[in-house]
């Protein structure tokens, strides 16, 4: 879920900028650590991750139009068999599927019937990675009742080797470690640890002044 920041100026308040939160407060550690922090490389906390830093969400939209394309259009309705047991999990009997369930790949998410020939036709979601069924809306603004639907997933998408981050003023870094909780580098006095380490030459190449006052200022 995006935060809030900490520090923040006149113009970012005026502009109301949060009703669409954009970024995470992250406790950041400038230091040379391990070499795998060099040049534009820094190194992510692993158990900081697991607990939902950085973590992002893809929506996807898809949409099914029975009269695209077709010239006996109104024949093929959204329906499920009643008998088909195989997707009954996925598919309602509308021949839709469930708000909130688990979609993986090559698995089936609608569902449709040509009422003439009684032939049917599965949609199968493509691609291997994991979605999740968002949103279910029918389109009524096509005069064929019931002829379009769209579907939105959500997939789910947290932070791996090869990510590529930025700070608001630009300072941008590639993840080459997701580092244990355990190896990183505390604090001698609170024993706090960083979620994140950049490598101290990344101010002098991208003179990004911004970002060590509003680091001063948030500490």
């Amino acid at each position: 879920t995006p935060q809030t920041p900490i520090v923040r100026t006149k113009t970012y308040t005026k502009y109301g900028l949060d009703d669409y939160p954009s970024g995470t407060n992250a406790i950041v550690a400038v230091l040379a650590y391990t070499g795998y922090d060099m040049e534009d490389a820094m190194i992510l906390n692993k158990s900081a991750v697991e607990r939902g830093m950085c973590r992002g969400q893809i929506y996807q939209t898809e949409t099914i139009d029975l009269c695209e394309g077709k010239s006996n259009q109104g024949q093929r309705i959204f329906k499920r068999e009643h008998s088909d047991k195989a997707i009954s999990s996925f598919v309602d009997s509308d021949g839709l599927p469930y708000v909130g369930q688990v979609i993986h790949g090559n698995e089936p998410y609608c569902s449709t019937i040509n009422q003439v020939t009684n032939s049917k036709r599965v949609y199968n979601h493509k691609g291997s990675e994991m979605a999740f069924v968002d949103y279910v809306a029918v389109d009524t603004k096509n005069k064929q009742h019931l002829q379009k639907v769209n579907i939105r997933f959500r997939h789910p998408r947290n932070p791996i080797i090869g990510d590529k981050f930025s700070s608001r003023h630009g300072q941008k870094g590639v993840c080459s470690q997701l580092w244990p909780d355990i190896d990183m580098p505390f604090s001698g006095v609170t024993g706090m640890r960083p979620d994140l380490i950049i490598n101290p030459h990344a101010f002098p190449s991208r003179m990004t002044i911004a970002m060590l006052l509003e680091s001063v200022a948030a500490k």
